[in-house]
């Protein structure tokens, strides 16, 4: 703030000198206006004082004060005051921007003593603070769009898994180079086989550490049909189990996820009425929202697979199948935290190379209990 002496001369009053005047200059001059007095004596005891001069007529010699807080909070809160203080003492404008240029450009040192000459430019605006990103609540849309291709093929009858395995990895080695230059597609290679053993026991087994192991068994009820269980009985009929063992594609919700129309479309999108032995098996939480027991935690709030391998106990047969499936639209390196589109390879070859190594890895089924 600047308190200045009445002039009588019409010349411009500018700040200079920075020469500390002694406290007593304040108190014992008895030239100060009412106004000088109030603004001097509101920052006496917390500011230093800097003694500045008025040019007048020649031979006199006027002073003012210019009062601020020492040591100053920051220069851009200095070049406010003192833009608002040449204001205030009529300074033109250049003068009070050319103060606040020589002030950024050295924020330690005081006011000069020279009048500023020449144009002043505006200093450019300080840029805000950047605010960190808080984390989205609501994932962006995602159009999903179903597989360009689908395709099952039913190789000559085997008569042991053993052969069963080996005709189907050479199936699929075949048709690798074909299926290379498709995007996205669902595949399956059955293999017809002598029922000589059920489901549940082919899949005991197998290696239950390293792969997703899955069970399903239809069920028919003596109670009255409706359109959905008929539906389920027919989706069912001419055959009695599957197991299927790890996961050509994966739907699993984190804890709270439920499992809504989006990730149904997810799944669906895999599916073909055309093809109604490819099929996705799995189940939801009945309460998505409610903490898993420590047992349950792996299966997440829901979870459904396209099994790699599939063991099903037909009428009057048995059948080992072998499943890929590949997707190159929806892979993103920030994984999708509603799990619609579902995990799985980007190509063909990358299906192809899980399913075989899968394939090499099969067990014989578990002894009989």
């Amino acid at each position: 703030m600047l308190s200045e002496w009445p002039c009588s001369s019409s010349a411009p009053c500018v700040g200079g000198g920075s020469g500390a005047a002694p406290r007593g200059a304040v108190t014992r001059a008895q030239r100060t206006s009412a106004r000088s007095r109030s603004s001097i004596a509101a920052y006496d005891g917390s500011a230093g004082e800097h003694a500045a001069t008025c040019p007048l007529a020649p031979g006199r010699r006027r002073h003012h004060f210019e009062l601020s807080p020492a040591p100053p909070p920051s220069a851009a809160a200095l070049n406010r005051r003192r833009l608002r203080s040449a204001a205030r003492a009529g300074a033109p404008d250049r003068a009070g921007t050319a103060l606040a240029d020589a002030f950024d450009s050295n924020p330690g040192a005081s006011s000069g003593a020279a009048e500023p000459s020449g144009d002043a430019s505006t200093p450019p605006p300080r840029p805000a603070p950047a605010l960190a990103p808080g984390p989205s609540a609501v994932a962006p849309p995602m159009a999903l769009q179903p597989v360009t291709f689908t395709q099952t093929w039913v190789l000559p009858p085997q008569p042991s898994w053993q052969r069963a395995a080996a005709a189907l990895r050479a199936a699929a080695a075949a048709a690798l180079p074909q299926l290379a230059a498709l995007s996205s597609g669902v595949v399956r290679w059955e293999v017809p086989l002598p029922r000589g053993c059920s489901a549940s026991r082919w899949l005991r087994g197998q290696d239950a550490a390293s792969h997703h192991q899955v069970y399903f068994a239809g069920r028919h009820s003596t109670a009255p049909e409706t359109p959905k269980s008929a539906l389920a009985e027919a989706a069912a009929r001419g055959w009695s189990a599957a197991a299927g063992l790890g996961a050509a594609w994966l739907w699993r919700g984190d804890g709270g996820v439920p499992f809504g129309e989006e990730q149904l479309t997810g799944v669906q999108r895999m599916l073909s009425e055309a093809q109604p032995r490819i099929r996705v098996l799995g189940g939801t939480r009945f309460d998505s929202q409610q903490a898993p027991a420590p047992e349950w935690e792996p299966f997440g709030s829901f979870c459904f697979l396209l099994p790699q391998i599939e063991y099903l106990e037909a009428a009057d047969c048995a059948l080992l199948s072998l499943n890929m499936a590949w997707d190159a639209r929806y892979q993103s390196a920030a994984p999708d935290p509603l799990c619609r589109a579902g995990e799985g390879p980007p190509t063909a070859a990358a299906a192809a190379a899980r399913a075989l190594s899968l394939l090499s890895s099969l067990a014989p089924p578990a002894p009989p209990s």
